[in-house]
C-alpha cells in the first residue's frame, strides 16, 4: 500500500507567498505602465516656461515645503474667491502630508513638482535633477 504525502503550508508561508506574488504583480504592472508614470525628456514637450505676455491674466503659484499650518486658511480663501492655483510641493513634504496633498488636489488645484529635497536645481547635475523630480513625481502619483 502506497502512502500519500500531503503538502502543507504554514500560514506564514502562505502569506509570504501572497506578498511575493503581489510584489511580482505590482512590478509587472509598473514595468508595463512605468514609461508613462515617470517624467523623461521624451514626455516633457508640453512644459511651459512663460505665458502670454500680452494677456492681463496672472498665475498664482504656491511653494509648499515647510508645513501645513497656513494651508487650510489659504484653501478657504482661494475657494471663497473661486481661484485655482498651482501648489509646488517637495517630495519629503508630500510623503509626510498625504492628507493635505489630497485636500489640495480635491479642491481642484494643480500639483507642481518642486523636487524631493527642494534643492537649488541650477546647482545640480542633469542626473540629480532627474532623480529629484522623478522621485517626487512617483510619490505624488502614488498618494
Amino acid at each position: 500500500m502506497k502512502k500519500i504525502k500531503f503538502i502543507t503550508f504554514s500560514s506564514r508561508q502562505f502569506f509570504t507567498n501572497i506578498i511575493i506574488f503581489g510584489m511580482i504583480f505590482a512590478l509587472s504592472i509598473f514595468s508595463f505602465l512605468g514609461e508613462n508614470l515617470i517624467p523623461t525628456s521624451k514626455n516633457l514637450s508640453n512644459v511651459y516656461y512663460f505665458g502670454d505676455t500680452k494677456s492681463n491674466k496672472v498665475s498664482l503659484m504656491i511653494n509648499v515645503y515647510w508645513g501645513t499650518e497656513y494651508l487650510d486658511e489659504m484653501l478657504d480663501i482661494l475657494k471663497k474667491h473661486n481661484v485655482k492655483t498651482t501648489f509646488f510641493v517637495g517630495g519629503t513634504w508630500a510623503a509626510k502630508n498625504a492628507d493635505m496633498l489630497q485636500k489640495i488636489s480635491e479642491a481642484g488645484h494643480e500639483i507642481g513638482n518642486n523636487g524631493y529635497y527642494h534643492k537649488d536645481h541650477d546647482k545640480l547635475s542633469e542626473q540629480k535633477n532627474f532623480e529629484e523630480i522623478s522621485n517626487t513625481h512617483k510619490i505624488v502619483k502614488t498618494l
